[in-house]
């Protein structure tokens, strides 16, 4: 659905016309949902634990280290992937130092604690592999990473998700009308709606492989350490 298909599908939920739900707030409310949204995928994509709950500060995922592996494919790159930190044997998480590709030396070196890592399409590269010696391997990989995506804002703009998905920001703009206008009923049907629809989402993002390449599209196009 593009962002004409969500104003149209919101209003149709709603039965309010454009000059009561104006654009201005529906296309808000469809960007707040399409954030919450992305936060869920993150959060159930399989081989990662998500942790917000230090909202003052960045989200967190942390996945298990392999001894002898480098690369780790991100969950999605929905987010601006900010610090990657490697947990050390005593428990304690230290941050990497992000390093070009033309920096990156031509063979990988021997095992042992990362110092460093590259950011190579959608995969973080350690240097050097971890060794489960060095490392501890239970969640011992855990990346900061921002929040936003880009805005829905021109009616061509279409939601980097799953296009059979895209019913949930239409949902949550017109629960948000419902909640504005005091109409309880009718939102708590949009509410078992969305609730529905949410709960095949999280199925679908957690069971899918996570070497798939996803398409929403991060607020900026470069990585910043």
């Amino acid at each position: 659905m593009q962002l004409s298909d969500i104003k149209l599908d919101t209003r149709f939920l709603t039965n309010a016309p454009s000059t009561e739900y104006e654009d201005d707030d529906l296309v808000r409310n469809t960007n707040s949902h399409y954030d919450n949204v992305v936060t869920y995928i993150w959060r159930n994509q399989s081989g990662w634990e998500f942790d917000d709950s230090n909202n003052v500060t960045l989200p967190e995922a942390t996945t298990d280290l392999i001894s002898g592996t480098n690369n780790y494919p991100l969950p999605t790159d929905a987010r601006i992937l900010r610090q990657v930190h490697v947990k050390n044997k005593e428990g304690n998480f230290v941050r990497l130092r992000r390093i070009q590709s033309l920096d990156a030396p031509a063979t990988a070196s021997t095992d042992g604690f990362p110092r460093e890592f590259e950011v190579r399409g959608r995969s973080v590269i350690l240097r050097p592999a971890p060794d489960s010696g060095s490392v501890t391997t239970t969640a011992g990989l855990k990346v900061l990473v921002s929040r936003s995506v880009t805005p829905l804002e021109n009616d061509t703009d279409e939601p980097g998700f799953d296009r059979e998905f895209h019913r949930l920001l239409s949902i949550g703009a017109a629960m948000d009308w419902c909640i504005a206008s005091d109409i309880p009923k009718k939102k708590q049907e949009l509410e078992r709606q969305w609730q529905d629809l949410m709960a095949k989402l999280i199925e679908f993002y957690a069971n899918r492989d996570k070497t798939i390449s996803y398409k929403l599209r991060p607020k900026l196009q470069d990585y910043s350490s």
